[in-house]
Formats: structure tokens, C-alpha cells, sequence
């Protein structure tokens, strides 16, 4: 018996393979997580006063001014006083002037209840064509929305005063523009007796006033 043995059997112990160490790896259990809470929403914010967006202004263009808008009121009061006076049922304007003359006779009859089937009023003109102050469009554009509307001649003084005899005869009242008088003098000394009757008022501003012309241009009574 070897050593070993015998050493063995006084120690009473047997020599027993070691059985090997089995590292227990424990497998880590998962921890229970806390359940996720919902994700809180936003507190709410005050309302802000935001002021709608207004939509683009478009650019106003003003209407064009015509040349009786511009001219003073009362500017033909005294005339327009006159004609209320004659009550006449026919006007013939030789000269128009800045052009607010007609349109403003024409709007005073209107209001007072003259139709336009019972007034003629008739005017003569050169217009642009002899260097006028005032275009025959530019005229046009004045007496627009007017309930009664004039006959116009552009044409010269002698041959309008023709035209308007052949075409209406005589009239109740004239207007002669003062620009007219010294200008067209021949024309109307020949003529001018073809558009009048015993009770045709004939009116002129050559003393800056209306005024009745008796004969030729002198002897004019002050009427306004």
C-alpha cells in the first residue's frame, strides 16, 4: 500500500473526485418598470387678440373733374333767375364759354319740372377747333345724366345761326357768350335775326352782367 493510501485510511477519509463548481448564473428578473404615463398636454395658452388679415385696399383713382365742378355755386344764379322769369320753351347758346353755362340751365329746368320732349335747347360752337377753352368730349362729359340734352353745332357762328334757323327756326331766348360779341360780330349783325321772333330775349355778359342786347352791341340794357 503506498504512503498515500495509508495516510488516507489513518485520516478515515476517501479520496473522492471533486465535483466541479457549477457557477449558477442567475438570471437578473426584470424589475417591473413603472407604466409609462400618458404625456400631459399643453395648458392651454390664453387666447390672442389677432387681428384678421383685411384684404388689400385697391387704389382709389378719383373720377375726373369736369369743369362745372370746379366753377363756384351760384356762379349763374342771376341768369338762372332770368330764364326762371321768361319761362321759355326754346335756349340757344352762341359760345358756351368754360362750358357750365347750358349744363347748369339745363339742371335748373329739370328740377323745376320742364320735360324734355317740351324744351329745346340748342347750342353753337367751334369748340377745339378754332383754340375754344373747352373739347366738344370734354363738353359731352358735362352735360351727362342731364334729362335734357342740347343740339350741338360745332361750327362757326354765321353758319350755325343758319343752320339753326333751317333746322328749328327762331327761338325764345339767345345767350351770347361775351367772347362771341367781338370775335363773331359779323356773323351775328347778318344772322342772328333768322333765330328770333317779336318776343325773343336776346341776353349778353359783355358788361360782365347778363343783360338784355337791344340791337347790335350797343344799347344793352343791364337785366342781372
Amino acid at each position: 500500500m503506498s504512503l498515500k493510501k495509508l495516510w488516507n485510511s489513518l485520516r478515515g477519509s476517501r479520496s473522492e473526485p471533486e465535483s466541479p463548481v457549477i457557477a449558477s448564473v442567475s438570471t437578473p428578473t426584470p424589475s417591473t418598470a413603472p407604466a409609462a404615463q400618458p404625456a400631459s398636454a399643453p395648458a392651454p395658452q390664453p387666447a390672442r387678440n389677432v387681428e384678421p388679415r383685411s384684404a388689400p385696399i385697391a387704389e382709389v383713382v378719383p373720377p375726373r373733374r369736369s369743369i362745372l365742378s370746379l366753377r363756384p355755386r351760384g356762379e349763374h344764379d342771376a341768369l338762372l333767375k332770368l330764364i326762371s322769369q321768361a319761362r321759355p320753351t326754346s335756349i340757344l347758346e352762341v359760345g358756351i364759354g368754360d362750358g357750365s353755362r347750358m349744363p347748369a340751365v339745363l339742371a335748373s329746368l329739370a328740377d323745376a319740372g320742364t320735360e324734355s320732349k317740351s324744351f329745346k335747347a340748342i347750342v353753337i360752337d367751334e369748340f377745339e377747333m378754332a383754340g375754344g377753352e373747352v373739347t366738344m368730349r370734354d363738353y359731352h362729359r358735362q352735360l351727362a345724366g342731364l334729362a335734357i340734352r342740347p343740339v350741338i353745332f360745332p361750327e362757326s357762328v354765321a353758319r350755325g345761326l343758319v343752320n339753326v334757323a333751317h333746322r328749328f327756326g327762331a327761338v325764345d331766348m339767345i345767350l351770347i357768350d361775351a367772347s362771341v360779341e367781338t370775335a363773331h360780330a359779323e356773323g351775328l349783325s347778318k344772322f342772328l335775326s333768322k333765330v328770333t321772333h317779336v318776343g325773343t330775349a336776346v341776353l349778353s355778359n359783355t358788361s360782365g352782367k347778363w343783360a338784355v342786347r337791344q340791337s347790335g352791341t350797343d344799347g344793352i340794357r343791364r337785366a342781372a
